[in-house]
């Protein structure tokens, strides 16, 4: 807000801000060079705020609503083909992380929910693995939350290589 929102719109009273100049703001920052991603973010913030404004009654509408984001080049995902995915769980095997990777190949889990996981999110009877979490950073420290979605809580079936895998990982913590 202190570095982009304020400087940029800044100059305008609460109840004079239209569409036009949040438009005209989001254009500028897309023309400097900013990332459309990062221009989507300070349009999320202005639009979090307008939409307190509102519930306060500071002013009618939420302008930032009203103005059109910048087009997102979402770049194709590719992923690794079964000679390229055989040949990383090879190279990763004796890594540490190893069962990590493996179970990251096999599931298709995201980053954070992967960090997130516990022991107790595996059923190593019915061989499947309970997203319950993820790790995220919340005040710079590392720190399991829920999941977003009801869609992100999900149980994926686990392959034998991934399931031993773990099992061995697991073994390997409880000697050390």
């Amino acid at each position: 807000v202190r570095v982009q929102l304020k400087p940029g719109l800044g100059r305008h009273r609460l109840r004079n801000l239209g569409p036009q100049h949040v438009q005209a703001f989001l254009n500028r920052q897309e023309q400097s060079g900013l990332a459309p991603q990062t221009v989507h973010h300070h349009r999320a913030v202005l639009r979090c705020a307008l939409e307190q404004a509102v519930k306060w009654r500071l002013v009618e509408r939420n302008v930032a609503k009203l103005a059109d984001p910048p087009r997102l080049n979402r770049s194709p995902v590719r992923p690794l083909s079964t000679e390229q995915a055989r040949a990383f769980i090879e190279h990763c095997a004796a890594d540490r992380l190893g069962p990590l990777f493996q179970a990251a190949i096999a599931t298709g889990m995201r980053q954070g929910e992967l960090f997130g996981l516990h022991w107790e999110d595996i059923d190593w009877e019915r061989k499947t693995l309970s997203v319950r979490g993820a790790l995220q950073r919340v005040d710079g420290r590392p720190t399991r939350v829920e999941p977003k979605t009801d869609r992100s809580r999900r149980t994926i079936p686990l392959p034998a290589l991934a399931l031993g895998s773990l099992r061995a990982q697991r073994a390997l913590q409880e000697e050390q």
